[in-house]
């Protein structure tokens, strides 16, 4: 059964995954649906591309890459994407000049949902919000310092709210016009006198002393926007064990696929997805310095009936690192 969608919620992963592949299976000319990896939690990683075949290969085109929700909270970016791919498909099927120009002459990846296991939590019944993946880090126990562990549905009614305490030091008061709007003290509208308040999110509060309430970093404190290669360090805020620590951003750098033509193989198809490369998956620190033995690498074979002299094409892809080419003469 299709889910209908008109892009006024935001769709949870099995809901997103019908939709999708409604899409792919209406449009079959412009959009194949494909997994690039897999979520910490086991959720497959989808992704789109789009393109009107009839005019080339979708590897054989420039390309326009597009992933959102890679930050569990940020749904909106998410559901921007899934408009995108309607756009397209939408615009194509009418005749729009642009959308028809685009997609004969370009590729579009789109991964709607980089960080399905977050999304999920922060959409659940329940909602529990964290910044990017529901692995715990840095402890991998998921431990916790006393205080308050913050944007969690206690009370169960769909909501994360915030809660107000009364206290002569707090920065907050009631508006005069709606008791419901907080506003700080120094406000031009704040009356003179007005019983003050702490705001505090709503959560657990853990070791509570009866006075203060620390409110200690969630122990799911990956950021996953800063596990990428590309300025990763030691001392950013969430950025992981290593570059690529994380499954989701491993699947999204790594995945590379190989074609070869010009000669048949023989048992063996002629386009490969390899996957995550060899290399740099296990690094260490040394005296604050990172190292690893090897680089990045990736190996395919292929055995080809062929005669000799046959020129062999073999194109490497990787979907945001574009494409490299080689020939090769047999002999």
């Amino acid at each position: 059964m299709a889910v209908a969608y008109a892009f006024d919620r935001f769709l949870k992963y099995q809901e997103m995954t019908e939709w999708l592949q409604n899409i792919a299976s209406e449009h079959p000319n412009l959009v194949s649906m494909s997994s690039y990896g897999t979520s910490h939690e086991g959720r497959t990683l989808w992704l789109m591309t789009i393109t009107d075949s009839s005019t080339g290969a979708a590897e054989h085109k420039p390309a326009h890459w597009v992933d959102a929700n890679i930050h569990a909270v940020e749904v909106t970016g998410g559901v921007a994407a899934l408009h995108l791919i309607h756009h397209l498909v939408d615009g194509y099927a009418s005749g729009d000049t642009d959308v028809v120009e685009a997609l004969r002459t370009r590729t579009f990846y789109v991964a709607p949902r980089v960080n399905p296991d977050g999304v999920e939590a922060a959409l659940g019944d329940k909602p529990h919000f964290v910044r990017s993946s529901m692995r715990p880090w840095p402890w991998t126990d998921g431990h916790r310092w006393p205080g308050l562990l913050t944007y969690e549905d206690i009370d169960g009614d769909g909501r994360v709210l915030t809660m107000r305490l009364r206290d002569e030091h707090g920065a907050w008061v009631e508006h005069p016009s709606d008791a419901r709007v907080m506003i700080p003290v120094d406000h031009a509208d704040a009356p003179r006198g007005a019983q003050r308040y702490r705001l505090l999110s709503e959560g657990s509060l853990a070791d509570y002393d009866g006075f203060t309430i620390p409110q200690p970093r969630n122990p799911r404190g990956l950021d996953m926007n800063r596990n990428f290669p590309a300025g990763w360090d030691t001392s950013t805020t969430g950025a992981g064990d290593h570059p690529l620590s994380e499954p989701e951003i491993d699947a999204l750098v790594r995945a590379i696929t190989v074609e070869i033509s010009g000669a048949t193989p023989v048992g063996d198809a002629a386009r490969k997805k390899l996957g995550k490369l060899d290399g740099r998956v296990a690094l260490r620190m040394n005296g604050g310095a990172m190292s690893d033995g090897t680089g990045d690498h990736a190996l395919a074979t292929w055995t080809v009936n062929a005669t000799r002299g046959t020129v062999v094409e073999v194109v490497a892809q990787h979907l945001r690192a574009g494409r490299a080419t080689a020939s090769i003469a047999l002999s």
